[in-house]
C-alpha cells in the first residue's frame, strides 16, 4: 500500500453520532464524525480547563466501511488516514474545506475497573532473570 505521507493524520477522539452510510459516485462509503477533546492546565486556578471540541468528518470505504458499521455514538476510536482537500458551494460562496478518507481504524476499549497493581505482570519467583550490563568508560 503506498500513499502520500506528507499529509498523513491520526486522529483519537469519540464518536459525536451514529455512522452514516451514503451512496455517491457509483460506491458506498460511511461517514463519522469524530470530536477530539483538548485541555491546557491554567497556572491561576491550578485546574485543567477543557477547550472547544474539534469536529472531523472521516471517509470510510471498503473493509473500513464495514468496520464502521459495528461503531456506536460515543465508542472510543483511532484513525490514521490521508488529508482530502475539497470545495464545495455554500449559499453562492465558495467554501475549502478537509475531510478525512480513512486508511486504518481501531476501536479504543475501556479500561476495566482495576486497581494498578493488577496491571503489573506476574514473575516465578525461582526465575532468573538476568539484565546483561556492560560497563562503559567516557
Amino acid at each position: 500500500m503506498s500513499y502520500n505521507y506528507s499529509n498523513n493524520v491520526q486522529i483519537i477522539g469519540r464518536l459525536g453520532a451514529e455512522p452514516k452510510n451514503l451512496q455517491g459516485n457509483g460506491s458506498t462509503f460511511t461517514i463519522i464524525s469524530i470530536a477530539e477533546n483538548r485541555a491546557r492546565f491554567d497556572q491561576a486556578s491550578k485546574s485543567w480547563q477543557v477547550l472547544d471540541a474539534n469536529w472531523f468528518d472521516v471517509f470510510c470505504f471498503g473493509e473500513l466501511e464495514t468496520k464502521a458499521g459495528f461503531l456506536k455514538k460515543g465508542d472510543e476510536i483511532k484513525i490514521s488516514g490521508i488529508l482530502k482537500p475539497v470545495k464545495h458551494v455554500v449559499d453562492g460562496k465558495n467554501i475549502s474545506s478537509v475531510v478525512i478518507t480513512a486508511k486504518r481504524l481501531w476501536k479504543i476499549s475501556p479500561l476495566k475497573e482495576t486497581s494498578w497493581e493488577d496491571n503489573i505482570p506476574d514473575f516465578d519467583s525461582d526465575e532468573e532473570i538476568n539484565f546483561d550490563v556492560k560497563k562503559t568508560s567516557f
